[in-house]
């Protein structure tokens, strides 16, 4: 991460977790080059002191959770960073005299550990509602100065909503949240492609991607396509069904219409992702039979020289050639 000198700020986040406000605020705490901005962990399991909850202003040290990180890379520090590995790695260090569990490794939270040794004396605290860890939230010490309703970065350390234990029965609410959302956004799954590493010619703007949407998306976008509400718009031709959406192209001006939401939002995945040059307005879906097939053929003069093909449903056989 600290070698992408490409991007002026890197804001990590595990994968487990939920987003729940406006994460963008969070670039607003970026910490100066060289330092690193941080949530302090909650310790209280070890200590009746923790400063997770502590004041912006309370400037002594912290052992801080890598859950969330904010800094500016640069290669400098990476290299730092892998000279202190090979040669500082066995060095003991304050940083983790507070944190440590009796009996356990010098560094049992590896990489976290690292981080906060190496960053030790350049540190810069984030407030807790970037990293509200759920354990903290259920913490009398820490209730009354975290409440969920401001919380914008919600970490499910330990317990996991995916994978629920009877351990997490005091947790059920947070982690309800978090299932809420995959139902939500499961189906609105897109790939962000690097599209040169699936370029299929060096000399043509060919590209094969892959498992694109996940299944529960091809399963969402399928409802719509065979749903009630446009099952009078199929047409059958002689090899194939086509469907028509986003209006109707003619010489004197397209007659135009929206397209269907689940539709749209792929078009502005592909857009965002650079997959196309601007917002499709039009899709034309066919369905085929084991078997049938549609000539070769170059589309008509009033559509964009660019298109992006979805599968769905299984594979498919196409040839492309220049015209």
């Amino acid at each position: 991460l600290w070698s992408l000198e490409e991007y002026d700020v890197i804001v990590y986040m595990d994968a487990d977790i939920l987003i729940l406000g406006n994460i963008l605020s969070i670039l607003e705490k970026t910490p100066p080059a060289g330092m690193l901005a941080a949530v302090p962990a909650c310790e209280c399991w070890r200590s009746e002191t923790c400063n997770y909850t502590a004041p912006d202003s309370y400037d002594v040290g912290f052992y801080f959770n890598a859950g969330v990180l904010v800094f500016r890379p640069s290669t400098s520090d990476f290299s730092n960073m892998m000279g202190w590995l090979q040669h500082d790695a066995q060095t003991p260090s304050p940083a983790l005299q507070s944190s440590e569990q009796p009996g356990s490794d010098s560094m049992p939270f590896a990489e976290q550990d690292f981080l906060n040794i190496f960053f030790e004396k350049k540190l810069c605290r984030l407030p807790p509602v970037f990293n509200a860890l759920q354990h903290a939230l259920r913490n009398p010490k820490h209730a009354t100065q975290l409440n969920l309703s401001d919380c914008i970065a919600l970490h499910y350390v330990m317990g996991k909503p995916w994978a629920p234990t009877k351990h997490d029965e005091d947790f059920v609410d947070l982690q309800n949240l978090w299932r809420k959302s995959y139902q939500e956004f499961s189906t609105r799954a897109f790939l962000r492609p690097l599209w040169e590493l699936h370029r299929v010619h060096p000399k043509l703007s060919l590209f094969l991607v892959r498992d694109y949407i996940p299944p529960a998306t091809e399963g969402a976008l399928l409802s719509v396509i065979y749903g009630e509400s446009l099952q009078d718009r199929w047409v059958q031709l002689t090899s194939r069904r086509l469907l028509c959406l986003g209006g109707v192209p003619h010489p004197d001006g397209a007659i135009c219409e929206a397209l269907p939401p689940a539709i749209d939002e792929i078009g502005h995945a592909l857009a965002q992702a650079g997959g196309i040059s601007g917002l499709p307005n039009q899709c034309l879906i066919n369905s085929y039979l084991p078997g049938q097939g549609i000539d070769a053929h170059s589309d008509g003069p009033r559509f964009k020289a660019e298109v992006a093909i979805l599968t769905l449903e299984g594979p498919a056989l196409m040839y492309f050639g220049l015209v």
